[in-house]
């Protein structure tokens, strides 16, 4: 008797237990990257409570190279998903019609989610390999932000992250906190400290 008491005491607790974790599970936002999202790994397993295997970001790749671990990544089901790509594809000097497409194609797989945030590229970045790198970032942020102001009816919020305006605007402030940037292209303290506020201030956006 004893025993088939304990038994059940057990079950019960494992269930609960899988029951907050399949809660926990699905209410996980997600975040796709390249090396600009890899760096602040461990700020986003803090500050958004997210488990690192829903950190999909990889150092150097292009949107078209993340782009099959993203489709892979809603598949889960993330609550919100914050996709941060497009700067190596600006630095290889990538066309921007072609890539902007895949971005967004990215970011309609997320059709369950509540609320989908894409991050603008900064506008001044510098590439020796590329002529005109500051074209091909307003490019692609201008299909950004043309793919939030089409909001649907239905389906996820659309939200744009403005990294390039932020970047600009402290830019243009004279710096106060010192270089937002190491090289162009990845933070510094500062410049992620920026961007993750950016991150929690959008995610709040979607809350109400």
């Amino acid at each position: 008797m004893l025993a088939a008491l304990a038994l059940t005491a057990l079950v019960c607790v494992a269930l609960v237990a899988w029951k907050q974790h399949t809660s926990r599970s699905f209410n996980q936002n997600a975040f796709i990257g390249d090396s600009i999202t890899d760096q602040v790994r461990s700020e986003l397993a803090t500050r958004f409570d997210v488990d690192d295997s829903r950190v999909q970001a990889v150092p150097g790749r292009t949107i078209d190279e993340m782009a099959s671990s993203g489709r892979h990544l809603a598949e889960l089901q993330p609550r919100q998903v914050f996709i941060n790509l497009g700067t190596n594809d600006v630095m290889k000097g990538e066309p921007t019609d072609q890539n902007a497409t895949v971005l967004l194609e990215l970011a309609g797989a997320y059709d369950r989610s509540e609320c989908v945030h894409i991050v603008t590229v900064n506008e001044s970045i510098f590439s020796i390999a590329v002529n005109d790198a500051h074209g091909l970032a307003v490019g692609l942020n201008q299909r950004i932000r043309a793919w939030a102001s089409q909001q649907a009816a239905e389906g996820p919020k659309r939200r744009v992250i403005d990294w390039a305006r932020i970047v600009s605007e402290y830019d243009a402030s004279g710096s106060p906190g010192g270089p937002i940037t190491y090289d162009t292209v990845h933070p510094t303290s500062t410049g992620r400290s920026l961007l993750l506020g950016a991150y929690q201030r959008s995610l709040d956006s979607c809350k109400t």
